[in-house]
């Protein structure tokens, strides 16, 4: 009896398992002169590099649940173009070989890249926490085929341009942790972040933890200043025992420090005060709860390629509990994410999700952030349907913090003072159509769409709240995998709005993420 699948081998549930090969593939990039240089000179990915992924051993019975979250972190991992397992058993035996097959993609890249956020202060930082930054490098994804990766690139952010580095290994120094250091150099100002963590053998871990480390610095005669340095230990606990469960509830806690002190320029446009300062430590104490449960699509991305998606409530609650010097009170720091995938059918796609997160210091709330999306997609002949209805709230933001909802098509034609709102209501509908390969990871996308918003006037133009509706045509590098975002070209033209709203055609560079790639707190960074 012989299976394969790219998914899990549900047939032969129980089964022991005899023994367990590892095959990596070299990337094929075609057999012009070029394309063989270029296969030469690629590092296959090693097996051990494959192996350390795996949720199964030699010895265990066939879980459908362990093959299929292993398969399924293979597929995360950006290196790696396929993945499939196949079992075999003879007759008169129930134990099963398996042999996982994983085909490398090309895995040094060149990164031409837009972000958008919407606010919300990264703490370590010295970047606006809300606006449109570029990033143009080179990246290395699996270094000697080890699954470890280097980043150089260098970053624009409004008028700031530097230098940064980003370096990455799963298994830092052979232990049980995975390490994360990054840095960016800037003319008036420096970012520095560094992240180490407990690697996650399994959902059904019972303890994890990590650390993370942030610094950032801005100080420019006439401009924004600020400082910010951030650390936290948090440590997960699972409750409760045994993998027969279709969610897993862990408790957490730690400590956390944060010194921030901001200052906004002389007669810069605002929202919330020109100046914030804290000067927090906290004992930390929260709950996440993650499903197990998992349904795959192949109608999401282009060329078919498999999105896993997650079945059942999910979240992460982390207070934490502590005393502010520079406010001389007690002070109470909340970061929060809750959210929910459904499949309401064949074809269909339904998510929801909200985020909050700021510091209750004095009875008051500050830099403090609610928002929340609804977003629904359709499959459709040689494309799909989207529908997404998203909300925002700020209290009292950090002077930083300047614009509201990035996923909003409308924002494009608006000036930086146009944006500056403490509320904002977007909702957008747009048709995909699949037009043809760009290389073997993107394909071109073309799509017509009609948005609209509505956002109080905070920037003081008029009393009454700022309207505005847009319609237009785009294109777009759709991925042909998961865990990529969409750059996007959208030209369009207002068709209703407040009258001091240009009636004129703009042109919008954007980057939408993946469904998956913002569902969770805004302190985690993955």
């Amino acid at each position: 009896m012989r299976q394969s699948s790219r998914t899990t081998l549900a047939g032969l549930t129980g089964r022991p398992i005899r023994s367990i090969d590892v095959v990596t593939e070299q990337v094929d990039l075609g057999r012009g002169t070029l394309g063989t240089i270029a296969t030469a000179l690629h590092v296959r990915t090693r097996p051990s590099t494959v192996r350390r992924q795996l949720r199964f051993a030699v010895g265990d019975t066939v879980d459908t649940l362990r093959i299929a979250e292993s398969l399924r972190r293979l597929r995360q991992r950006r290196y790696l173009a396929d993945v499939e397992v196949e079992g075999t058993s003879c007759s008169g035996t129930d134990a099963v070989d398996l042999v996982v097959r994983t085909r490398d993609a090309w895995s040094t890249k060149a990164e031409v890249s837009m972000n958008s956020s919407s606010g919300g202060g990264t703490a370590g930082t010295t970047n606006q926490s809300s606006g449109t930054s570029s990033t143009v490098g080179l990246e290395e994804r699996n270094l000697l085929g080890s699954g470890r990766g280097a980043k150089l690139y260098v970053r624009s952010f409004g008028s700031r341009l530097g230098a940064g580095v980003l370096l990455d290994d799963p298994w830092f120094l052979g232990s049980a942790y995975s390490a994360q250091l990054g840095s960016d150099s800037y003319r008036d100002g420096a970012d520095l972040r560094l992240r180490l963590a407990k690697r996650e053998q399994s959902m059904f871990d019972v303890w994890g933890s990590s650390l993370t480390m942030a610094r950032g610095i801005r100080k420019v005669p006439g401009a924004d200043t600020l400082r910010r340095d951030a650390a936290s230990l948090l440590v997960t606990r699972r409750l409760g025992s045994g993998e027969d469960v279709d969610q897993v509830t862990s408790a957490i806690f730690g400590v956390e420090g944060e010194l921030t002190r901001l200052v906004a320029a002389p007669g810069a446009a605002l929202v919330g005060p020109a100046f914030a300062a804290r000067r927090l430590v906290a004992i930390d104490l929260g709950m996440r709860r993650r499903t197990v449960r998992y349904d795959t699509l192949t109608w999401l991305l282009p060329g078919a390629a498999i999105v896993d998606v997650p079945l059942g409530v999910e979240g992460e609650v982390v207070a934490g509990a502590g005393w502010d010097m520079a406010a001389g009170a007690p002070a109470l720091h909340l970061d929060a994410w809750g959210g929910r995938a459904w499949l309401p059918n064949v074809g269909s796609l339904l998510t929801t999700d909200i985020w909050s997160s700021g510091y209750l210091t004095g009875g008051a709330w500050r830099a403090g952030n609610v928002r929340g999306a609804v977003t629904y997609r359709r499959n459709a002949k040689r494309g799909s349907w989207t529908t997404r209805l998203s909300a925002e709230r700020l209290f009292a933001p950090d002077p930083d913090t300047h614009a509201l909802i990035a996923d909003d098509p409308t924002t494009s034609i608006l000036t930086d003072r146009l944006r500056l709102s403490q509320t904002a209501v977007a909702v957008g509908l747009e048709r995909s159509v699949r037009l043809r390969g760009l290389t073997r990871s993107w394909a071109l996308v073309g799509a017509a769409f009609v948005a609209a918003s509505l956002r109080e006037d905070a920037a003081g133009y008029s009393p009454e709240m700022l309207t505005l509706g847009v319609a237009g045509l785009g294109l777009r590098a759709a991925p042909r995998r998961a865990g990529r975002g969409t750059f996007r070209l959208d030209v369009g033209y207002p068709i209703a709005g407040s009258s001091i709203v240009p009636r004129r055609f703009y042109l919008g560079l954007s980057v939408s993420p993946s469904f998956d790639q913002s569902r969770h707190r805004s302190g985690v960074d993955y």
